[in-house]
């Protein structure tokens, strides 16, 4: 958070990505939310929020809205090959974990 200059909001939400292939290698991948406050994108040997992610396919989308109940959400990832939207779940207060696996 402190690399896009945002402070965690409790009753948002927080996601984190990791995009990968068939074989569980991460991938370089950008990853979306309608909402989110910002964006952090794994790069080595940090973070920063300028994207893509680097090969390890970490993002950070923060500050996603959402409510005290969980709700569906569209994550969208892009990869030099392919996009994918993703339906995910996601509450207020909660961090979710995804792994998407492009094909």
């Amino acid at each position: 958070a402190a690399v896009a200059g945002v402070e965690l909001l409790p009753a948002m939400a927080q996601v984190v990505v990791r995009v990968e292939n068939a074989l569980h290698d991460g991938l370089v991948a950008d990853a979306q939310i309608p909402g989110a406050r910002a964006v952090v994108y794994s790069l080595y040997p940090g973070f920063d929020a300028i994207g893509p992610s680097d090969r390890y396919g970490y993002v950070a989308l923060l500050n996603v809205p959402a409510t005290d109940e969980a709700s569906d959400i569209d994550l969208t990832v892009t990869t030099t090959d392919a996009t994918r939207v993703v339906p995910i779940r996601v509450q207020g207060g909660a961090v979710t974990a995804v792994v998407v696996t492009m094909e």
